[in-house]
Parts: C-alpha cells; sequence; structure tokens
C-alpha cells in the first residue's frame, strides 16, 4: 500500500513540477515578446518615421533574443490572443503608447505586464481591473533587458 502512496505522490509531483514550469515559460515568453515589440515599435518609428497604430498593422518581423531561447513573431501577436495572454498596443497621443499582456483567463500565475513609450517593462502583481497610463506607469519596474537580434528570413 505504502508503494502506490509514494507512486502516487511522485506521480503529483512530477505533474506540479512540468504545470509549473509551463506557466514559468508562458509568463517569461509574454514578458519577452512585449519589451521586444515595444522596441521594435520605438525603432520602427525612429527609423521610418511611420507609427505602428495597432498590431493588425505589424510587418512581418522575427526578433530572437539567443541567449534566452525566445523569439518574437510578429505575425502570433496579429490575432491579438496568444498562448495564454490576449495582447494590446494603444497610442493615446503623438508620444505616449502602452503594450499590454493580460492573461485570457484568471490564473493564479499569470500576471500582466505592459511597458510605456518609456520602455520599462512593468508588472502587475495586484491584478487591478483597470489600466491607465497612470495607474501603469505606477506598477514596479522589471529588470528585463533581452538582448534582440532580427532575424531574417
Amino acid at each position: 500500500m505504502k508503494k502506490y502512496v509514494f507512486t502516487l505522490l511522485g506521480i503529483l509531483a512530477i505533474s506540479f513540477s512540468g504545470f509549473y514550469l509551463y506557466q514559468r515559460h508562458l509568463i517569461t515568453q509574454a514578458m519577452f515578446n512585449v519589451e521586444a515589440l515595444g522596441r521594435y515599435i520605438r525603432a520602427h518609428q525612429l527609423v521610418t518615421g511611420k507609427k505602428i497604430l495597432s498590431l493588425s498593422e505589424l510587418p512581418d518581423v522575427r526578433l530572437a533574443s539567443s541567449a534566452h531561447g525566445f523569439e518574437f513573431v510578429s505575425s502570433r501577436l496579429r490575432e491579438r490572443i496568444w498562448r495564454g495572454y490576449i495582447y494590446d498596443l494603444a497610442h493615446l497621443d503623438e508620444d505616449r503608447f502602452i503594450i499590454l499582456a493580460s492573461p485570457v483567463s484568471p490564473n493564479i500565475f499569470l500576471k500582466e505586464f505592459a511597458i510605456l513609450d518609456d520602455l520599462n517593462l512593468r508588472v502587475d502583481f495586484n491584478d487591478d481591473a483597470s489600466d491607465s497610463y497612470e495607474q501603469i506607469r505606477q506598477w514596479p519596474i522589471l529588470p528585463a533587458g533581452y538582448d534582440l537580434v532580427t532575424k531574417i528570413h
């Protein structure tokens, strides 16, 4: 009997560990997507002089961080929903924008991420309902800083 209990506990521990690692991967991918998108939008505007006003206007681009093992693919975010997160881009005026990644459904592991025109990645630990520019500015800043490389195919 003890053998079955220990086997069951082992299976449960491995299952929970796998679930936790998968959730952690979703979180870090969302963080990377938000930061990469913010940096790309800023660079695109500086180089072309044109603004990307919505996610559907994103050109085909792939950005990678080989040191962190992440890849940003613009076509994934054009649909706005990818891997448990809803992505949104809003321009408030000439210089200010917000990029948000919000969990699709309530989840104790997944957090909301944002980047503003100052290009600081922020996280909402309190899951506040409203996300105004001023409220997001109060969110804690995460020291991310991924190394980005454009991939051309």
